[in-house]
């Protein structure tokens, strides 16, 4: 995702996944396993959720989601247009080998 901050463009990488709470209590987050195609753990991340990270409720389906990495548009200006560039498809490429995500645990609001 491209935004703009304070100095330029800053590029955050996000990890989402939908879930529907089947739980009487409202969600806060998850925690979250990631996995290449060949079933290689990638690593492990938690994720909030609800709009603005407010919790899902007991029923509600919605997205859990967490900023993963973000380059600054100070990074950017400091780096040069070019390697920020570069930069910003290694990490796509690097992100794009996670084929799939397990949820693991759930964290209650209350």
């Amino acid at each position: 995702m491209f935004q703009d901050d304070e100095v330029g463009v800053a590029t955050l990488y996000v990890l989402s996944t939908q879930i529907k709470n089947t739980a009487p209590r409202a969600i806060s987050g998850v925690s979250l396993l990631l996995f290449d195609e060949a079933g290689k753990s990638m690593g492990n991340s938690n994720a909030h959720c609800g709009e603005d990270a407010s919790g899902l409720g007991g029923g509600e389906t919605g997205q859990c989601a967490k900023v993963l990495q973000t380059i600054s548009g100070k990074m950017m200006k400091k780096l040069g247009h070019e390697t920020w560039v570069n930069t910003v498809n290694d990490q796509l490429a690097q992100l794009k080998d996670i084929t799939r995500c397990e949820m693991v645990g759930v964290n209650y609001t209350d």
